[in-house]
C-alpha cells in the first residue's frame, strides 16, 4: 500500500536516497500508521458498541496490572451487594459529562504484541447494570 501511495503522492519516489524524498516517504508512512490505527479504533468501538463490551486496551506493565490486580480484588472483596462504580470522564472542554456505570473488573489475559511493538492488553468490565450521566467527579485518579 505505501508503494502504492509513493507513487501517487511523491514525486521523484524512486530516488529514496535524496533526503527531501525520505523525509516525504516518513510523513507517508507516518500518516498511513495514524490513519489504519484509527480505522482500529473505530472497528474496535463499534463492535463493543455492538456487543456491548467494555474494553480498555493498555500498554501491559507491572505498574497497571499490578493496579488492576488489585481493583479486580476489591471487587471480589466486596460484601452486602455493594457494587462498584466506574467513570470514563471525557476531556475537558467537550460539554459533556461523566459515564458512569456499576461493572465487574474481569482479571487480565495474556496480551499479545507484534514483533518490535509494546505489549498491550485489554482490561475488560462486564457491564452490571445501568450506566447514567453526571457531572465529572472531582477528585482524580
Amino acid at each position: 500500500m505505501v508503494i502504492f501511495l509513493s507513487r501517487w503522492l511523491i514525486q521523484d519516489y524512486d530516488r529514496p536516497d535524496d533526503p527531501e524524498v525520505r523525509r516525504k516517504y516518513g510523513v507517508l508512512c507516518g500518516s498511513v500508521g495514524i490513519g489504519l490505527n484509527l480505522l482500529l479504533f473505530l472497528a474496535k468501538f463499534f463492535a463493543g458498541t455492538i456487543s456491548g463490551s467494555i474494553a480498555i486496551t493498555v500498554n501491559d506493565y507491572a505498574a497497571f496490572r499490578t493496579a488492576w490486580e488489585s481493583c479486580v480484588s476489591a471487587y471480589a472483596s466486596l460484601t452486602d451487594n455493594k457494587g462498584m462504580w466506574f467513570e470514563i470522564a471525557y476531556p475537558s472542554g467537550s460539554n459533556l459529562d461523566s459515564f458512569y456505570f456499576p461493572g465487574e473488573p474481569l482479571p487480565l489475559g495474556f496480551g499479545g504484541a507484534d514483533v518490535d511493538s509494546v505489549l498491550e492488553n485489554n482490561a475488560n468490565i462486564a457491564p452490571t447494570g445501568d450506566y447514567l450521566f453526571a457531572a465529572a467527579s472531582t477528585t482524580s485518579a
